[in-house]
């Protein structure tokens, strides 16, 4: 069962067996397995993202447009991203940090990828999706 949204539901009385009841009504929630929330949920982390570095003088700095960018396409197919693999991706190099120590990915892609590479090897194929760049996929 999906909840009510919290934000457009609204609660209306009804009469029940004789009874007035107050009931909550409007559109259900996106479940958290659906395309939508996961891309979503991505991007709102991805903009909430500060890089920290010696190299701007200990100060933060949101993501440029093309790193989110490149963050998204990582992020679309895998479970997360630690803080050192976003670096990297990143190709930054030196004394940076990020204000999180784990990026969220695409949960429900990343198990349908693995569930496909499960099924590629059990046919003798020898291709490692995981390997596989995530414009590729």
């Amino acid at each position: 069962m999906l909840s009510i949204c919290e934000l457009e539901g609204r609660e209306v009385e009804i009469e029940k067996n004789g009874k007035t009841v107050t009931k909550t009504i409007g559109p259900r929630v996106t479940p958290k397995s659906s395309p939508i929330f996961q891309e979503s949920k991505i991007w709102q982390i991805l903009n909430n993202v500060q890089v920290i570095g010696e190299q701007i003088q200990g100060k933060k700095r949101p993501l440029t447009q093309e790193e989110k960018q490149t963050l998204f396409s990582e992020l679309n197919i895998k479970e997360k991203l630690t803080e050192t693999q976003t670096l990297q991706i990143l190709g930054m190099k030196g004394e940076y940090k990020l204000n999180y120590k784990e990026l969220d990915g695409n949960r429900t892609r990343a198990t349908f990828i693995k569930a496909f590479q499960e099924i590629i090897e059990l046919s003798g194929h020898e291709i490692d999706l995981a390997k596989k760049n995530a414009r590729d996929i």
